[in-house]
């Protein structure tokens, strides 16, 4: 009898030999390294080209712009200094009985230190014939420096002795040719520069004037004590000197100097 393979050997072989012409097919269709590669060639030439811009570099940069001023400054004017000067004499300036208080019902009086009478014309030799041998150089100093023209001179007694003020109230104007140098009167040629101790400064609440200074002083006598109060002051051109004997208020010689400087402010003016 003819041999037969069995039927289950028959069908493994069959499926080897199907498989094995199908990778056979499989390979036969395959491109070659060639045309793969002609392809993505053609691919990558086909898309578009990304070429890089550099994108700047961001610098700040800050540019000042000033604002306008928000509103316009005030321009403060300058003030001209008032060199006017009083050109009344100054015994028409003098002191008055109507200037000291009228409680005190003070009459002229042959009471003054300088020359024994109750007005006195109080010119600049007398100044220095009064300063005597120790200050009359000092005193031509003064008038130098000051450039003092002229001066009135009155002293006053207290008639009403029930009136608790001054018991003599001395009143002193004087003309100087600029109110600096009236200024300078009162600053450097008072009593307290001049003669220095027992004159002492007194502090005060009030002043007169353009300047002003307040001074006290004790006078010892042999058998009493005299107490002395004075007001110092210039305005404009002019100084005024009050001086009070007794223990009173400063206050009242302060009272006569206003009056006084109501006169001086009257009092018709020019420029030097």
């Amino acid at each position: 009898m003819p041999h037969l393979a069995r039927p289950k050997e028959s069908r493994i072989r069959h499926l080897i030999l199907i498989s094995t012409c199908f990778g056979l097919a499989l390979i036969g269709c395959a491109p070659s390294p060639e045309i793969v590669a002609t392809a993505i060639a053609q691919t990558q030439a086909a898309m578009p080209t990304e070429t890089f811009t550099p994108v700047p570099s961001l610098t700040a940069t800050l540019t000042f712009t000033p604002e306008p001023p928000t509103s316009t400054p005030t321009e403060i004017p300058t003030s001209t200094p008032d060199l006017q000067v009083i050109t009344a004499d100054p015994e028409e300036l003098a002191c008055t009985k109507a200037d000291l208080p009228a409680q005190g019902s003070y009459v002229p009086t042959l009471f003054d230190f300088h020359s024994g009478s109750h007005v006195t014309h109080n010119t600049n030799a007398s100044v220095v014939k009064h300063g005597g041998p120790f200050f009359g150089e000092l005193l031509k100093d003064y008038i130098r420096d000051t450039g003092r023209i002229d001066g009135w001179w009155l002293d006053f007694k207290k008639n009403d002795p029930s009136y608790s003020g001054f018991s003599y109230i001395l009143c002193l104007v004087a003309k100087f040719q600029t109110a600096t140098g009236a200024q300078l009167a009162v600053q450097k040629y008072n009593d307290v520069e001049i003669f220095g101790k027992p004159y002492e400064y007194l502090d005060s609440e009030r002043s007169v004037g353009d300047l002003s200074v307040a001074i006290s002083y004790v006078y010892y006598a042999v058998s009493s004590t005299r107490i002395f109060y004075e007001v110092d002051y210039s305005y404009r051109n002019y100084r005024v000197t009050i001086i009070g004997h007794g223990d009173a208020r400063v206050d009242d010689l302060y009272d006569v100097g206003e009056k006084i400087l109501q006169k001086l402010k009257d009092a018709p003016l020019s420029l030097p």
